[in-house]
């Protein structure tokens, strides 16, 4: 099932961090921060700005939700 999901993804997603050259752990970085900042956003609108509900939906410990949320602004 993992390896399914992973097969998934567009690998053009990636092609602007690569297109940076960087070592692995500073590309791996970049690459989660963007997601997380997108994935925050986008739980935050399906929940109607709820940071409970959207915390709860991620699966993530409500203060844990809001330190990513606020890794975003």
């Amino acid at each position: 099932a993992f390896e399914e999901e992973v097969a998934r993804i567009n690998p053009e997603s990636f092609a602007s961090v690569l297109k940076l050259d960087l070592p692995i752990t500073r590309a791996r970085q970049i690459v989660v921060e963007a997601f997380e900042r997108q994935y925050v956003a986008d739980i935050l609108r399906k929940h109607q700005g709820n940071v409970t509900h959207a915390a709860i939906a991620s699966g993530l410990a409500l203060r844990y939700f809001q330190t990513l949320r606020a890794k975003r602004k």
